[in-house]
């Protein structure tokens, strides 16, 4: 299904419960009434609004917009953290080309991963670990594993000597460790992640298990490198088989998991969106809501 988002920039007073569809009582300037409903005020939105300082709100809770899906409050971040996450999510400081436009992308339904059989039993222990840890620390991420290929969305799978099948031609032949994921309107819906020890045969496990965990790490949000980081991180751009997760990536999946912000759009939106979120707190003392319909 299609997703929509419509960004409401209201006052929010009742408690709000995310993740879950409530009835809300909000409220929204008349300028930005009249952008959302695409309609002229009638005396029934006037009875209904309130004053406060010099803006008349109007009471949006109940209107089409409004019925379904999720409205989640702004997540306020620092400066340093959204200059590092919008390098790891758009490339803003990598030397690329600025007229390429780059999205946010995250995967919206539960994550299930198949190991092929040609997967090292050392690595499949290695990716569970690691799969396990991120999905009990980052709410909307959810990933188990599956005994049949029919049931996955996600394959892990090694290929050598005596195992040589591909599971996607959009793999590279010659990379050691590379992975491909396949979205639908900014939502990753599929992925595959192979390791190649045709090529690189004779290196250590535990540097081809942590090469094999940057790459997974990566397509959990189609993450890029970034200099902004130490070398020992496994999202630095410094080339290390020996890279750990900090608490920086975990602030950056949680962020990218999260819902206080507006999801699938490019740099300049979400600049945007950050920026009108900030205005609207200081103007009101209270932060604009941003609503996810799948």
């Amino acid at each position: 299904m299609k997703t929509k988002l419509i960004l409401l920039l209201c006052l929010f007073t009742a408690n709000l419960c995310i993740a879950q569809k409530q009835t809300r009582r909000a409220y929204t300037t008349i300028k930005e009434y009249k952008k959302l409903i695409n309609n002229q005020l009638t005396k029934k939105d006037l009875e209904n609004s309130i004053i406060r300082g010099n803006d008349t709100l109007i009471l949006i809770s109940g209107k089409e917009f409004y019925k379904e899906g999720v409205s989640v409050k702004y997540q306020p971040k620092d400066s340093t953290f959204l200059e590092l996450y919008k390098d790891v999510v758009y490339q803003k400081y990598r030397k690329t080309d600025k007229k390429t436009k780059h999205y946010m992308r995250l995967w919206r339904k539960p994550i299930k991963i198949f190991f092929s059989e040609s997967l090292d039993d050392y690595y499949k222990k290695e990716i569970i670990k690691t799969a396990n840890i991120l999905s009990s620390q980052v709410d909307s991420l959810t990933i188990s594993f599956v005994d049949k290929l029919e049931k996955s969305n996600y394959i892990i799978y090694q290929i050598d000597s005596l195992n040589t099948y591909k599971y996607s031609n959009k793999l590279s032949k010659n990379k050691y460790v590379d992975y491909y994921v396949f979205w639908k309107n900014n939502k990753i819906y599929d992925s595959k992640l192979e390791l190649n020890l045709i090529t690189y045969n004779n290196i250590d496990k535990k540097i081809n298990a942590n090469y094999l965990k940057q790459q997974f790490f990566k397509s959990l949000g189609y993450f890029n490198t970034t200099t902004k980081l130490p070398c020992y991180d496994i999202l630095s751009d410094c080339n290390s088989g020996n890279k750990v997760i900090t608490s920086n990536n975990l602030d950056i999946l949680k962020y990218h998991y999260s819902f206080g912000i507006s999801k699938g759009t490019d740099l300049e939106t979400f600049e945007k969106n950050h920026k009108k979120a900030i205005e609207t707190y200081k103007k009101t003392g209270t932060h604009m809501l941003f609503k996810h319909i799948d």
